[in-house]
């Protein structure tokens, strides 16, 4: 009787846990971006949206530690004194991050 395993296959980087948390970290902060730089024209878009804002589901673009990312939600409150929307799910979104805003 023969005490063949089969073939298995080696992951060099998943031996060890650690190895494998660092790479999935890299792999994550290569994908980065900077953050796009708004046109007067698309700032005054967005004042306009958040000013005429009547509660329906909206599109947000956002910018958050190096990642774009489109939510669909509604916004609870636009609140300009911490200059910030606050979304449905409780997320909070800076002015400064947001890249655009639409109805849907």
């Amino acid at each position: 009787m023969s005490n063949d395993r089969g073939m298995k296959k080696w992951l060099a980087y998943r031996s060890l846990n650690e190895a494998e948390d660092f790479m999935a970290l890299m792999l994550r902060k290569r994908q980065r971006v900077d953050k796009p730089l708004l046109s007067s024209d698309k700032a005054e878009e967005i004042d306009r949206f958040l000013q005429n804002y009547e509660g329906g589901l909206c599109l947000i673009v956002h910018y958050d530690d190096g990642f774009i990312y489109k939510e669909e939600t509604r916004l609870i409150r636009i609140d300009a004194f911490e200059k910030r929307l606050i979304t449905e799910d409780n997320k909070k979104v800076p002015f400064k991050d947001l890249l655009d805003i639409r109805d849907i």
